[in-house]
């Protein structure tokens, strides 16, 4: 099966793909726990780089707010 894990959107439809193949006796339980459970951290990581972006803007926009 391939990943694709480039986006947070690909990420997510792997994520969606593994559970539809899981319960369709595709994948191994063992298996798919091991995969979910690396994919719940990636998505983690990539709701974390979107954090941090909004609290930059966030930052940018106080500064800017501040300095006038």
């Amino acid at each position: 099966m391939r990943l694709t894990l480039n986006t947070p959107a690909n990420t997510r439809k792997t994520f969606s793909r593994l559970i539809r193949k899981y319960h369709s006796g595709e994948i191994e339980e063992d298996k798919f726990k091991t995969m979910i459970y690396a994919l719940s951290h990636l998505l983690g990581y990539w709701k974390l780089e979107k954090d941090l972006e909004i609290e930059e803007r966030i930052k940018k926009l106080e500064d800017k707010v501040n300095a006038e």
